[in-house]
C-alpha cells in the first residue's frame, strides 16, 4: 500500500482578498463555467446523434436530429467562446453585460 500525501495551499486570509489576488481567481472560476457549458453542449450533441436520431425513421427528423443539432452545437460554441473572451467583448456591450470600470470621484 502506497502512501499518498496531499498538500492543500493555505486559506486565504483578509489581507490576501485584495483585486490583485482576486484576478486569478475570478479568471479560473469565469474558465471553468466555460468549460462546463461547451461540455454540456457536446454532450447534448451526442445524445441526439446516438440516442434521438434512432426515434423515428423519418428522414426529416433524422436530418434535424443529426445535422441541425450538430450545426447549432457548434454555432452556440462559438457563441460560448465570445461572451467568454477578455478580447472580444462586443457581444458582451451589445446585450449589455459588460461591468463598468470607471470610478465617479467625488467632487472637491
Amino acid at each position: 500500500m502506497q502512501a499518498v500525501i496531499l498538500h492543500f495551499p493555505p486559506a486565504l486570509t483578509s489581507r490576501d482578498l485584495d483585486s490583485e489576488n482576486l484576478e486569478p481567481i475570478r479568471r479560473n472560476i469565469k474558465l471553468f463555467f466555460q468549460t462546463v457549458l461547451q461540455d454540456s453542449l457536446f454532450f447534448i450533441d451526442i445524445i441526439f446523434t446516438f440516442q434521438l436520431s434512432g426515434l423515428s425513421t423519418q428522414r426529416a427528423w433524422q436530418f434535424i436530429s443529426v445535422v441541425g443539432v450538430w450545426g447549432a452545437v457548434y454555432m452556440l460554441d462559438g457563441l460560448i467562446m465570445l461572451m467568454f473572451s477578455d478580447r472580444l467583448t462586443v457581444l458582451k456591450s451589445s446585450l449589455g453585460l459588460e461591468r463598468s470600470t470607471s470610478r465617479v470621484s467625488a467632487a472637491p
